[in-house]
């Protein structure tokens, strides 16, 4: 009888857990509008989360926001446990953001456990010629 037996190769073990970022917009502020959109109200599902590890490394893809239907933005990520720095990163038509806390900001994920962190956005600016 022959019995096949499972053989991981250039695997890398690690212990996870997730980071829950929560991006909302702060009262009273409103985003710039897209300019390639008939003007139309940005939202938060424009923008996206990205992370770097300790060693400044991108960690995959930067995630887009999902939206609740309150507005609030969403983005999870499943991780090694260990220190990223945290960037909201903004569409093409805004130049800069402003939030509480400030960006780029260090999170911690800790192994079997979930961190969750809250942006809130205090401002932002619409880029120059608006695209």
């Amino acid at each position: 009888m022959w019995v096949m037996h499972p053989v991981v190769t250039g695997g890398k073990l690690g212990v996870s857990g997730s980071l829950h970022t929560t991006v909302q917009l702060g009262q009273g502020v409103t985003l710039p509008p897209d300019p390639n959109n008939n003007n139309a109200a940005t939202t938060l599902d424009k923008f996206s989360v990205a992370l770097v590890d300790a060693n400044n490394n991108p960690v995959g893809s930067p995630l887009p926001l999902t939206l609740d239907n309150q507005g609030v933005g969403t983005a999870d990520f499943f991780l090694e446990a260990g220190t990223y720095t945290l960037s909201l990163v903004p569409p093409q038509w805004i130049a800069s953001v402003t939030t509480n806390p400030a960006t780029p900001l260090t999170v911690t994920v800790t192994a079997g456990q979930t961190t969750n962190v809250t942006l809130t956005v205090t401002g932002a600016a619409a880029a120059s010629g608006g695209t």
